[in-house]
Order: C-alpha cells, then structure tokens, then sequence
C-alpha cells in the first residue's frame, strides 16, 4: 500500500510529488440513506471514474526543497506514459542514493508493471523492465 504522494531525497534538498487531476471526471452524487439530515447535508458529490471511463491524470514531479531568494524554484515534470500511455497507475517511489528516482507505474489492468528511473537533472525517464502476469 501507498499512502504518500510526496518524497523527500535522503539529502533533504529535492522533493518529488504526485500531482493528480480528476477535473475531466464527472461528479457522482451519493446519497446518504438513513441519514438525520435532509437536503443537502444527506448528500456529497465525488469525481468518480467508472469502469472503462479515464482515470485521474497522474504526473511525477520534483523541485528543490533549498529556499532560494530568486522567487519560485523550477518543477521539473516526468513522462511517465511511456511503457502504457496515458492511462496508468503510480504505484511506488523512490529516491536512490545517486539522486535519480524510481518509480513503479502499472498498466489499468494491474497486468504489467514497468520500473522506470528518473532523473531530475534532466528530466529523462528510462524503462529499466517491465513484468506481465497473466
């Protein structure tokens, strides 16, 4: 289980983040039965992707966690659609201790997961391997 969406560098001066958005998913309202309350508060409307519909958009992020007076520190961004295309999952991150990241993404049917490593210096991702199960 993964309960981050942040990761800090064992030296302290970078942080990778997960940014995830879930603007293009309709809302579903769920109503609460049973409920004391009437209205509006017997009620909460969520973003949810059913099945075969897209998932949240997943981005990997890193940015220097060093205060800088020169105003906002530069994000640089990954490509992590390489080994599955837009519709993926971000299972796992981690920082090596050379710097560079890896990252375990898995395809929408939890079938094939691919470790990428990731380098912040120039924002490249390369696919070390990838694993399929039947």
């Amino acid at each position: 289980d993964r309960y981050e969406g942040f990761w800090i560098s064992p030296n302290g001066k970078q942080v990778a983040f997960e940014e995830v958005s879930e603007a293009h998913i309709p809302q579903f309202r769920i109503m609460h039965s049973g409920s004391e309350s009437v209205g509006d508060d017997a009620q909460e409307d969520h973003r949810y992707p059913f099945a075969g519909a897209p998932n949240p958009k997943v981005t990997l992020c890193v940015v220097s966690a060093v205060a800088d007076t020169s105003g906002t520190p530069p994000v640089t961004t990954f490509d992590l659609t390489g080994p599955f295309g837009e519709d993926f999952y971000l299972a796992r991150v981690n920082w090596l201790p050379d710097g560079t990241l890896i990252a375990q993404v898995l395809n929408r049917e939890q079938t094939e997961l691919a470790l990428l490593r990731l380098d912040p210096a120039t924002g490249a991702a390369k696919t070390l391997f990838t694993e399929k199960t039947n």
